[in-house]
């Protein structure tokens, strides 16, 4: 918390080669996390940053149904969340993905719709204020994508042969800068120091609800990349992803939790992760040496 009482959370893992259910997901267990982190304290400001808003987007113009299903949950989960912090402003900051710069408008467009169409400050009636804002004139980017439209205008390279600039940013947005507290860009994107551990960046502390390990093997910790593309207990229900092609698929979040979209089911399943596992086949113990 800094000198003014605010808290920071950052949701740094790069999104842009996933679905929206897994964005949402994010979100929401890094909410639930923070609400027991910071269990007895009341902070007077609390920043939720997260890339590839249009993720979101995408997903409410390609099937209604599912984004209505997914953001519900994401609803309900947030609405606990502000209601356990009263006079609590939250925000949500969405920055453009480093692999999907040019989709800045979209993420604009992506943080339009969500106020518009959900006001979050007027769920439940709850007292806290909530505000949707897109910082999007980071000056990093900006400098990258002019080079980047400048580079294009000259010589367009093939898909199959990105420029190191290109792969640069794309490892960039997968593992994060190695020092992601100093690293240009990633202050940039946050604007204010942060608190807590990351996705891609782990602090040596216990791990927080959400990422005990996960009983597929009881050592690899139960992550949300993990769970929806990597956990072996829901390998029938997961078509192979091909992160190479862009085209990512994984568990729906309908099907991890069982049809139960209320935000009881949810607090359960990160609090306790493998309450909420329903394994489609049965693991074998290993064979003795």
């Amino acid at each position: 918390m800094d000198s003014r009482g605010e808290w920071t959370m950052s949701w740094c893992k790069g999104t842009s080669i996933v679905r929206a259910d897994v964005e949402l997901f994010g979100l929401a267990q890094t909410m639930c996390w923070t609400k027991d982190f910071f269990f007895g304290s009341q902070p007077k400001s609390i920043v939720i940053t997260s890339p590839s808003s249009s993720a979101i987007l995408s997903l409410k113009l390609q099937d209604p149904k599912r984004f209505t299903a997914d953001f519900i949950l994401f609803q309900n989960s947030l609405t606990s969340f502000i209601s356990s912090f009263p006079g609590t402003l939250l925000t949500f900051i969405w920055t453009p993905a480093m692999t999907n710069y040019c989709a800045q408008t979209v993420s604009v467009q992506a943080a339009e719709h969500c106020r518009a169409q959900t006001p979050l400050d007027q769920l439940d009636d709850h007292p806290s204020p909530t505000k949707w804002r897109s910082l999007t004139r980071l000056r990093a980017f900006d400098n990258w994508r002019e080079e980047w439209l400048r580079a294009r205008a000259e010589h367009t390279p093939t898909p199959n042969h990105p420029n190191q600039r290109d792969k640069q940013a794309y490892s960039l947005s997968i593992n994060g800068p190695p020092n992601s507290s100093n690293h240009p860009l990633w202050s940039a994107a946050a604007k204010r120091p942060q608190a807590g551990s990351t996705p891609s960046r782990v602090t040596p502390r216990p791990l927080p609800y959400g990422w005990q390990t996960c009983p597929c093997d009881g050592t690899t910790p139960a992550t949300t990349t993990h769970i929806l593309y990597d956990c072996p207990l829901h390998r029938e229900s997961r078509i192979a992803s091909d992160m190479h092609t862009w085209l990512a698929t994984s568990t729906p979040l309908m099907t991890i939790f069982n049809t139960k979209n209320h935000v009881e089911a949810l607090l359960r399943f990160l609090q306790n992760s493998h309450a909420a596992f329903k394994p489609y086949t049965a693991i074998p113990p290993p064979e003795p040496d």
